[in-house]
């Protein structure tokens, strides 16, 4: 076997092992820690630049889903997860999917790594303060629902996570109790990461010839880094029960904008 292809596969390995000890450790889907770190393996590998930006989004869209499928049905069995609200903004997930994905296929790969690097630095903002928004009087209802669905959906295309970080602030806005709110917020994740998938799959260009890729999702990441990454995340689960909240977050933050920063600097 080609010494080339050895390496890459052993890099596919260690990455899964890394975002799933992550993912268990911190509680995220994964998303946000895999895109610049598939963009740095893929920029080795050779892969053309114009296409990068989104094949490393596809692929970690696809290597998220069996962690929020986990992390939902967990959510599920203990009666966290609350369904009317799932149906409520699930049809504006699939507006903003849609939107996100002929965004994302249709601008420069430049402009991808922007918006993620700044969104991933208001996620650790967030994790640095204690800054939650004030309540609101009446429970969500109706066209609002449809709206943050809408955004929801455009996150998830653009930058490969489920929208967890925006959904759970707005469910708790709207009076969800915190912890039935990161249940639905699980449900109404994997629901955007489902969709986004799909349109990653089925959007890219003919012209784009990648050895064992399939649309805008390459196979081999798909495959190493899901398995090894599930295997880590109960470890990173265990782990996480020894470190205060406090201390989680802080650490969340800082990955956030080392990340962003490698992002940066791959891209451009």
């Amino acid at each position: 076997m080609d010494m080339d292809l050895i390496f890459y596969l052993m890099m596919y390995v260690s990455l899964g092992a890394v975002v799933g000890f992550l993912s268990g450790l911190l509680g995220v889907g994964g998303g946000g820690i895999l895109v610049p770190l598939l963009v740095s393996i893929f920029t080795y590998q050779g892969i053309d630049k114009d296409n990068i930006m989104q094949m490393a989004l596809g692929t970690s869209l696809a290597c998220s889903l069996p962690i929020t499928a986990t992390s939902a049905y967990s959510h599920h069995r203990k009666g966290a997860v609350l369904w009317q609200i799932v149906k409520l903004v699930s049809p504006g997930i699939a507006l903003g999917s849609l939107m996100g994905i002929i965004i994302s296929v249709n601008i420069d790969g430049k402009y991808l790594a922007l918006f993620f690097a700044f969104f991933m630095m208001m996620v650790a903002l967030k994790m640095f303060s204690n800054w939650q928004p004030k309540s609101k009087e009446k429970p969500m209802l109706g066209f609002s629902s449809i709206i943050s669905g809408v955004c929801i959906g455009i996150i998830s295309a653009l930058i490969s996570v489920g929208g967890a970080f925006f959904t759970i602030l707005y469910l708790t806005y709207n009076n969800i109790d915190l912890k039935k709110a990161i249940g639905t917020s699980s449900a109404i994740g994997f629901v955007a990461i489902t969709l986004a998938t799909f349109g990653y799959l089925f959007s890219s260009p003919q012209s784009i010839n990648i050895t064992y890729s399939l649309g805008y999702i390459y196979l081999p990441a798909l495959v190493l880094v899901t398995l090894s990454s599930v295997i880590m995340v109960p470890v990173g689960a265990s782990v996480s029960h020894d470190l205060p909240n406090k201390r989680l977050k802080q650490i969340l933050g800082v990955i956030c904008v080392l990340l962003s920063i490698k992002l940066l600097y791959s891209m451009f």
